[in-house]
């Protein structure tokens, strides 16, 4: 956006000096208010390997990113153990960590994994008396859950708020895709016709 400013700023003004003095105070506007980011704000007693270890990567980043996942997740505070200050992290214990895309919640069944990518998952059911299926993915505005090709309700109703469907006695083929929404496709709108703007402003520029 500051970007697209600037660059519609030297291509709407013929005055050099009045572009680059509101250039100068757009920047200053801009770096002003983050000053304190540009110097360390805790100096930590650690070393690499700390930060680097497997018990670091899966567990601690995970617990404290919870700015990562849905509204409604179950949080909770803790003492860092290094910073040695309040922080709020997902209320997640070890034995919720999940080994496999799914989980069944309830009942009994053979589930088969027939596709498990980012926004995109396909599993193939076969049980007596039907089951409850936890998908292990966060409910995110935009997935579409489908049962043999039928769009099915899904349900979140879990401390993670993770996916999870009723599937019905029998063998049936479960589908769970990511799609965009309204909303994310009118930004990725504005951002398409944004950036051919400032080509075009770019390309107008060149010519004079």
């Amino acid at each position: 956006m500051c970007g697209g400013t600037i660059a519609a700023i030297f291509a709407l003004t013929k005055h050099r000096v009045l572009s680059y003095s509101l250039t100068i105070v757009i920047l200053l506007l801009l770096f002003y208010p983050n000053l304190k980011l540009f110097k360390p704000q805790t100096y930590l007693n650690v070393e690499d390997s700390h930060y680097t270890s497997d018990e670091f990567i899966k567990w601690k980043i995970s617990k404290t990113s919870f700015e990562f996942v849905p509204k409604g997740v179950k949080t909770k505070t803790e003492i860092s153990e290094i910073e040695k200050k309040e922080i709020t992290q997902v209320a997640i214990s070890r034995d919720q960590i999940a080994t496999a895309p799914y989980k069944i919640v309830s009942g009994e069944g053979e589930v088969e994994i027939k596709r498990n990518m980012p926004g995109s998952l396909i599993l193939k059911t076969k049980s007596e008396r039907g089951m409850e299926l936890q998908l292990n993915t966060f409910e995110f505005p935009g997935w579409e859950v489908k049962l043999d090709g039928t769009k099915v309700i899904h349900q979140s109703d879990n401390d993670l708020k993770l996916l999870s469907v009723t599937v019905p006695s029998g063998e049936h083929t479960l589908q769970a895709r990511f799609k965009n929404t309204p909303i994310r496709s009118l930004a990725n709108f504005i951002t398409l016709i944004s950036i051919a703007f400032i080509l075009l402003l770019e390309f107008k520029m060149q010519k004079k």
